[in-house]
C-alpha cells in the first residue's frame, strides 16, 4: 500500500519515489506511521517540498507539513519571512491560534468532528472555500432535520494533536498540562510527544524531571512508560534519555510492554542512548522476528549492560538467528528467560542455534529458561554443550520441551553427561508430558550423581513413574534442599506411596517440599495426592529431622490422613511450616490436628489453603471472623472470594474449634515453645503457579 501510494504521487518522477524508499529504510520509525493513503500523501508532500529530505522525528515532519500548508495561503513575496510557525503572519495569526484552540478543545472533549457553529469565531470560516489552510476536511452531511450542512474534522488526528501541542507550548502551560493530562487520559497521549519534539531542548529538563516523578509515583506502570519513551524519542536528545534513565540506574529493572512495532523503536532507542550501567529487561508482550530485528539494531549501539532479558517470544529460526545478534552484543548477560506464549512451539533447530551462540560468545549466563520447542538430537547435543560450557549456570528451566519423532533425552549422551556432571547448576526445572519410557530412569541417575543441584522443580507431570524416579534419586542425593512437584492427575500407585515415604525417611538434606496442586483438575473432587500418599509422607517424616516446610495442599485429608498428620506432628522435631487443604477435613480431624500442635516443639505456622472448584464457587460470601476472636486466628484472602467461607471450612465458626485454637496458643506459651499461627488461605485463580506459590509464603 505504501509503495503504491508513493509511486502514484511521484508517477511523473520515479527517481524521487526511489529516493524516498531509500530514506524510509533508514527511518523505519517514520515508515511505521505512514500506512494509509492520507498520511502517505502528507509524507510525500513534505519530502518533495523539503529538497528531498525528511525530518528525523514525527513532530518535526508534521510541523513542516502545517507550515507548508499555511505558506501556501500567502503571496510568494511574503513567504521568505515565514519560515517557522512562530513567525506566522499577523494577518493569519488569529485564525491559526483559534484552530489550535479548537484542536485541543476537541481532544479534551473526545470529539473529532465539529460543525460550522464551532467555527463562527473565525471570520474567514464564513467563506465557502475555508478549509483551515488545508488542515481541515469538509464533508456535506444531512442533519436530523433533513438539511444539508457542513461537517468538519482535521485531515488527520496527528495534525490535530500537533496543533494542540503548539497551543500548550505557546500558552506556557506545559507543566500544568503534564500534571492534568499526562498519566490520566489516553486520548491526549500523543499530544505530549509533539510537545517534547517542538519544545527547545534547554527547556525540557524540568519537564523530564516531572515526568520522572509521575512514573515513579505510578510504580512503574508499563503503559505510561510507553508514552514516556515515545516522548523521549521525539525529543531526540541523548542527555534527556540519560536523565530519565537514572530511574532505572536506581531500580535496575525495566518492564517493557510495547504494543506496536513503533513502541519497540521507542523503547530500544531509549536503551541505546540512555547510558544505563546495568539493566534487567522484561517484555511481557509478544516478541516476533521483526521485533527482535529492531532490538538488535538499537542494542548494538547501547553501552548498557543487560543483566537479564525476559521476553515472551514467538520466533521462527530466522528470529532466533537475529536474537543471537543481541547475545553477541551483551557479553555480560546473566539471565536469559525465553517464555513462550499462546502455546507457541518452536521448530527443531532453534535451540541448537541459540545454544551454539551462547557457547560461541562465551556468555556468563547464570539463569537460562528455554522456550517451548520441538527438539531433535542436535538440539540436545548443543544444549548439553552449553550446560557444560556455562561454568556460571545456576538455574536451568526446560519445562516445556517436546521431542521430534525418534528423539528422547537419552538420544544425546552429551546432554545426559552434562546434566549429571555439571558442578555449578543449583536449580533444575523440567515438566510437561514429553518423557519416553527410556527416559524415566534418567532422572534418578541425574539426581543421584549430581552433587551441585540444590532445588528440583517438576511441572504438570502426570506419570507416577517419573515422580517415583525423581524420589529414588532424592533418596540417595545428599545435596538437594528443595523439591517441588506440581502434578497433573496422578494415579494412586503403591510404588509411588512407598517412594514418597522412603525418600523423606532417608534424605536428611531436604528442607522444603512442595506437593501443591493448583486446582486445574477440580480440587474439590480430585486432589492430586491421595490419602494414601499423605499417609506415606507423614510416615516418612516421623524419622526425618531436616524438613522445615511441607506443602501438601494438593493432598486429600480424610480421617486416616488426619491421623497420620497428628502422629507425625507428635514425633517430628524439625517441621516449622505446614500447608494443608481442609476441603475434606471433618471437625474431628481438625480438632485432632490442632490438639497435636500443643505438644509439637517446632511448628510455627499451619496454613489451611483453599483451592477453589466445584459448586461452592457460586455461593455468596461473608467474613466469618470478627475482631473479638483470638488474634492468632487470621483470615487471609488474596482476592475477595465468591462463596461462603464457613462452607469452605465447615468447622470455621465452631466455638469448640475457636476455644481449642486459643488453648493451643496458651499451652505453647506456657511451655515456652514457639508461638503458632493458624492461617486460612484463599487462592482464587492461578495464572502463574510459581508466582502464586511465592505469594503464599509471604506473610
Amino acid at each position: 500500500m505504501v509503495e503504491c501510494c508513493i509511486k502514484e504521487y511521484f508517477k511523473s518522477n520515479p527517481q524521487s519515489a526511489k529516493s524516498l524508499f531509500d530514506v524510509l529504510r533508514g527511518h523505519e520509525n517514520l515508515r511505521q506511521h505512514f500506512y494509509i493513503p492520507m498520511t502517505v500523501v502528507i509524507l510525500c508532500f513534505v519530502y518533495c517540498k523539503s529538497n528531498y529530505q525528511l525530518p528525523s522525528s514525527l513532530s518535526k515532519l508534521y510541523e513542516k507539513f502545517v507550515l507548508l500548508c499555511i505558506r501556501s495561503n500567502i503571496p510568494e513575496s511574503q513567504r521568505k519571512q515565514f519560515k517557522t510557525l512562530q513567525s506566522v503572519p499577523s494577518k493569519l495569526r488569529p485564525v491559526f491560534n483559534q484552530l489550535c484552540e479548537l484542536a485541543l478543545k476537541k481532544l479534551v472533549d473526545k470529539k473529532l468532528v465539529f460543525d460550522e457553529e464551532e467555527l463562527e469565531d473565525l471570520p474567514i470560516a464564513k467563506t465557502d472555500r475555508f478549509d483551515g489552510f488545508g488542515l481541515l476536511h469538509i464533508e456535506h452531511v444531512t442533519d436530523e432535520f433533513g438539511d444539508r450542512v457542513k461537517s468538519y474534522s482535521f485531515i488527520h488526528r496527528a495534525v490535530q494533536e500537533l496543533l494542540a501541542a503548539i497551543l500548550i507550548l505557546e500558552s506556557k502551560t506545559v507543566e500544568d498540562a503534564i500534571n492534568k493530562y499526562f498519566s490520566k487520559t489516553s486520548y491526549l497521549s500523543n499530544v505530549f510527544p509533539f510537545i517534547f519534539g517542538l519544545m527547545p531542548k534547554e527547556d525540557l529538563k524540568p519537564i523530564v524531571e516531572r515526568v520522572k516523578e509521575i512514573y515513579i509515583q505510578s510504580n512503574g506502570y508499563a503503559v505510561l512508560l510507553n508514552r514516556i519513551l515515545y516522548c523521549l524519542f521525539e525529543a531526540q536528545d541523548e542527555l534527556l534519555c540519560s536523565e530519565f534513565g537514572k530511574v532505572f540506574n536506581i531500580t535496575n529493572h525495566l518492564v517493557l510492554m510495547p504494543y506496536t512495532l513503533l513502541d519497540y523503536h521507542y523503547a530500544f532507542y531509549f536503551l541505546s542512548t540512555c547510558k544505563l550501567v546495568q539493566l534487567h529487561v522484561t517484555c511481557p508482550s509478544l516478541l516476533t522476528d521483526i521485533h527482535v530485528e529492531v532490538m538488535a539494531k538499537y542494542l548494538s549501539k547501547s553501552c548498557a549492560e543487560m543483566v537479564s532479558f525476559s521476553p515472551y517470544i514467538s520466533l521462527q529460526l530466522t528470529g532466533v538467528v537475529t536474537m543471537c545478534k543481541i547475545l553477541s552484543s551483551q557479553h555480560n548477560m546473566l539471565g536469559l528467560n525465553l517464555n513462550s506464549k499462546f502455546g507457541t512451539v518452536h521448530v527443531p533447530g532453534c535451540i541448537e542455534v541459540l545454544c551454539d551462540s551462547i557457547c560461541k560468545h562465551h556468555l556468563h549466563i547464570t539463569t537460562l529458561k528455554l522456550p517451548s520447542a520441538k527438539l531433535h538430537e542436535r538440539d540436545l547435543d548443543s544444549l548439553g554443550c552449553a550446560i557444560a560450557d556455562l561454568k556460571s549456570l545456576e538455574l536451568l528451566d526446560m519445562r516445556t520441551f517436546s521431542f521430534s519423532d525418534g528423539t528422547s533425552l537419552k538420544s544425546s549422551k552429551i546432554f545426559c553427561d552434562a546434566l549429571c556432571n555439571t558442578k555449578c547448576l543449583k536449580i533444575y526445572t523440567f515438566g510437561r508430558c514429553w518423557f519416553s519410557v527410556d527416559d524415566i530412569d534418567l532422572f534418578s541417575d541425574i539426581l543421584s550423581q549430581n552433587k551441585s543441584i540444590k532445588q528440583v522443580d517438576a511441572f504438570d507431570v502426570d506419570d507416577a513413574n517419573v515422580v517415583t524416579s525423581i524420589l529414588q534419586g532424592l533418596s540417595s542425593n545428599q545435596s538437594i534442599t528443595s523439591f517441588s512437584v506440581w502434578p497433573g492427575p496422578l494415579d494412586t500407585s503403591h510404588m509411588l506411596g512407598q517412594s514418597l515415604g522412603k525418600c523423606l525417611a532417608s534424605n536428611q538434606t531436604l528442607t522444603v517440599i512442595d506437593f501443591t496442586s493448583f486446582g486445574f483438575y477440580e480440587p474439590m473432587e480430585n486432589l492430586q495426592w491421595s490419602s494414601e500418599h499423605v499417609c506415606c509422607i507423614c510416615t516418612g517424616l516421623q524419622s526425618n529431622n531436616s524438613l522445615v516446610t511441607l506443602d501438601i495442599s494438593g493432598g486429600y485429608i480424610d480421617k486416616t490422613a488426619s491421623d497420620a498428620v497428628c502422629v507425625m506432628l507428635s514425633i517430628n522435631i524439625s517441621l516449622k511450616h505446614l500447608f494443608l487443604n481442609p476441603v475434606h477435613l471433618e471437625k474431628v480431624g481438625a480438632v485432632a490436628i490442632f490438639n497435636s500442635c500443643i505438644n509439637n516443639t517446632t511448628l510455627e505456622l499451619l496454613t489451611l489453603v483453599w483451592l477453589p472448584g466445584g459448586e461452592l464457587a457460586r455461593a455468596p460470601w461473608r467474613a466469618p471472623w470478627s475482631s473479638s476472636h483470638p488474634s492468632e486466628l487470621k483470615l487471609q484472602f488474596d482476592k475477595e472470594p465468591m462463596w461462603s467461607t464457613e462452607s469452605i471450612f465447615p468447622f470455621a465458626e465452631d466455638s469448640e474449634i475457636i476455644t481449642i485454637l486459643d488453648q493451643v496458643q496458651r499451652c505453647r506459651q506456657d511451655k515456652k515453645k514457639p508461638p503458632i499461627t493458624i492461617l486460612w488461605k484463599y487462592i482464587k485463580f492461578l495464572e502463574a503457579k510459581f508466582n502464586i506459590l511465592k505469594a503464599i509464603r509471604v506473610y
